[in-house]
């Protein structure tokens, strides 16, 4: 969902998706047997494909998509949001409001210092 201009969010809670099996039609309960086969990540990285311009913002919340965002942030921290606390400690020392508020330049060094 593209929430402004040039930036977007993702509004993903796999336990209320509607199952598509037929013989379970309600939500899905079983969600969780999928959680590390890459699924979520192939699909975030097929919407920033689709729109290549955006930066995605994160709210994730569960352990599961927290780890998901910090390795789409490893990976390109200029286009994808996660707690880093890198970007945090380099907002803070230049006296930038926000992630979004961050160039590209802002990232440069980013990768070197950051584990997932």
């Amino acid at each position: 969902m593209i929430t402004e201009q040039g930036f977007g969010s993702v509004y993903s809670k796999p336990y209320n998706i509607q199952s598509i099996d037929p013989d379970k039609p309600d939500t899905s309960g079983d969600w969780e047997m999928y959680v590390g086969l890459g699924i979520g990540m192939n699909l975030y990285q097929e919407g920033h494909r689709l729109m290549p311009g955006v930066r995605w913002m994160s709210s994730a919340y569960s352990a599961y998509s927290q780890q998901l965002r910090k390795k789409l942030h490893a990976a390109n921290p200029y286009i994808w949001n996660a707690s880093c606390t890198w970007c945090d400690a380099k907002l803070r020392t230049q006296s930038i409001y926000s992630w979004q508020d961050a160039d590209q330049q802002f990232f440069t060094d980013h990768t070197v210092h950051t584990k997932v």
